[in-house]
């Protein structure tokens, strides 16, 4: 078995994939994945849970001996803590001995282009929202693209905490640990951002699939 101190295992995949089994297990997910009335979340959430699985073996671990339990809007697991992530065509987990993060947004800047700086942004960060997108100009970022980046992160950096509803003007990047990546399927871009202690010992596993 693969050692998870300070360590963040993430796995990234283009789905649909091969799987073992069409099991799911634990029953509650079967059922959560089963209520799910839009076909396309439903695929995204089984195939999630599949790579979850995947990414369990690879580690090591027995997947069906885990317990997992759904905390408010949260999955956990007695022996690591884990995130969950999906978007288009794309899922992701991470998995780790320190809580972890994880959020995957297909790219979309004209979403977030008009986006009102108060709502995406704390007290703290709006007072630095002019230097920083004059950094961001010489660099020829727009902000669609700052605040796409920043609502990915955020989202990280929530689904690390506990989760009481997510509001982006109340979470701060200041501070945190966190690092966002660009992947690209079939022509079309993904953030991948993940947050948690041990970002700095992190492994990617994206396959075939470009990222940076």
């Amino acid at each position: 078995m693969k050692t998870l101190e300070n360590y963040i295992f993430v796995y990234i995949d283009k789905f649909p994939f091969p799987v073992d089994s069409e099991k799911v297990y634990p029953q509650e997910r079967f059922f959560e994945i089963e209520s799910c009335s839009n076909e396309k979340v439903r695929q995204q959430k089984y195939f999630a849970w599949k790579l979850l699985e995947k990414a369990c073996k690879k580690l090591g671990f027995e997947f069906e001996k885990l317990k997992f339990i759904k905390d408010k809007s949260k999955w956990k697991c007695d022996e690591f803590c884990l995130s969950i992530s999906h978007s288009g065509k794309l899922v992701a987990v991470a998995i780790s001995d320190k809580a972890v993060g994880l959020d995957l947004e297909k790219v979309n800047h004209a979403r977030f282009k008009n986006f009102p700086p108060e709502k995406m942004l704390t007290g703290e960060e709006l007072s630095s929202l002019q230097e920083f997108e004059e950094n961001l100009r010489d660099q020829n970022y727009s902000r669609g693209e700052l605040f796409n980046r920043a609502w990915t992160a955020k989202e990280a950096v929530y689904k690390a905490g506990e989760c009481f509803g997510f509001r982006p003007s109340k979470i701060s990047l200041i501070g945190q640990e966190y690092t966002t990546k660009t992947i690209v399927c079939d022509h079309e871009k993904y953030y991948l951002s993940i947050a948690g202690e041990a970002t700095e010992n992190m492994k990617i596993d994206a396959g075939k699939l470009a990222i940076k």
